[in-house]
């Protein structure tokens, strides 16, 4: 069994088919599959102190922190 979800993993890493991943995850949203109960509890416990600090504005947009580096190390060219 372990080597078939593999191979699915294998594939559906391999592909660029849009289509194809969208029906991937609807057959498993119609099978009541949540990836979220298979995580480990302190891979839950750090999403959900990430949420927190997203929810309470503690977050630093990309482009800031991009800003940041170029300004501290210069422009890398």
């Amino acid at each position: 069994m372990q080597a078939e979800k593999l191979e699915i993993i294998r594939l559906l890493l391999e592909t660029d088919d849009k289509e194809l991943v969208s029906e991937i995850k609807n057959v498993f949203q119609k099978k009541g599959f949540d990836f979220w109960d298979d995580l480990p509890v302190g891979v839950k416990e750090s999403i959900q102190r990430g949420l927190d600090e997203v929810y309470e504005g503690k977050v630093i947009s990309h482009e800031s922190v991009m800003e940041d580096i170029k300004n501290k190390y210069g422009s890398g060219s």
